[in-house]
């Protein structure tokens, strides 16, 4: 409802600079379409790994196979892998070596993890805290037994790329 009355009101008071305001306008339409078309591809991915990770618990007894599994699914998609047990501790991450997981903070208070626990798909965009880059984040409750969470996530930069192709 906030973003209805503000794009209203910026349309009324852009008489003056209606170019600039069109262009405005059809950029935040533009990003608004890239951020869908890749939160949707990063559902269809994570649902393929949470098909894969369902044949272990999402355990750190498991940590070897999932991070395994973790990496080939990034390297294929081209997308970042946690996977996260249903406690917090990210038992599995592409991005981060196996010697180091044991050093990431528990996730269990992230919006998205929430959410996912809960049965929901979780989305959010933010910086992240293990790997210092703006992401796009998507989790869905894994299949595994004793539950968890199946993250991807794309980098930002990936949305800028998208709107800069489709401006020239």
């Amino acid at each position: 409802f906030f973003f209805k009355q503000k794009t209203a009101y910026e349309i009324r008071n852009c008489d003056w600079s209606s170019d600039v305001c069109s262009s405005d306008l059809a950029e935040r339409g533009l990003r608004s379409r890239v951020v869908a078309a890749i939160e949707q591809s990063l559902r269809q991915q994570a649902g393929l790994v949470r098909e894969q990770a369902a044949a272990w618990p999402l355990l750190p007894a498991h940590t070897q196979e999932l991070q395994s599994l973790a990496r080939r699914a990034a390297d294929a998609a081209g997308v970042r892998v946690t996977l996260i047990a249903a406690d917090g501790t990210v038992v599995a991450d592409s991005d981060v070596p196996v010697a180091e997981l044991a050093k990431v903070e528990n996730h269990a208070q992230r919006s998205e993890v929430q959410l996912a626990l809960s049965g929901e798909v979780g989305r959010v965009s933010r910086r992240s805290t293990t790997v210092g880059r703006r992401l796009l984040y998507l989790a869905i409750p894994a299949r595994s037994k004793g539950g968890g969470v199946v993250r991807l996530a794309a980098e930002l930069s990936e949305v800028e790329g998208e709107i800069g192709r489709a401006h020239v």
